[in-house]
């Protein structure tokens, strides 16, 4: 399967970006701890995103995904070593990113 290299896996290179993000005004980074398979992101950050536009905040958006991978029934998406490596660094509140927040 197709993997993506993560931007952090403990590497000083990796997580300098994080950190150097935060540093300038990025509220949230979701980060990968290991490599990750490309199908079984893609699913996941399409919830992670759903959640993000129903208004939750990123840290409960990327929980609801990772539950709702949990209970795929493809054995892939549902395995934990493909979502369990995701985590958000910072505090962001919710995004602003729904519906309402839309200016036509």
């Amino acid at each position: 399967p197709g993997k993506m290299s993560p931007p952090l896996c403990g590497s000083r290179p990796a997580s300098g970006l994080v950190r150097n993000g935060l540093a300038a005004g990025v509220p949230t980074v979701v980060a990968s701890l290991w490599d990750v398979d490309d199908r079984a992101s893609h699913a996941l950050f399409v919830a992670f995103h759903r959640g993000l536009r129903r208004g939750l905040p990123p840290a409960e958006a990327l929980r609801s995904a990772q539950l709702d991978a949990l209970a795929e029934s493809d054995a892939l998406l549902r395995d934990p070593s493909n979502w369990a490596n995701f985590v958000v660094i910072g505090g962001a509140p919710a995004l602003g990113v729904g519906p309402a927040d839309r200016t036509s």
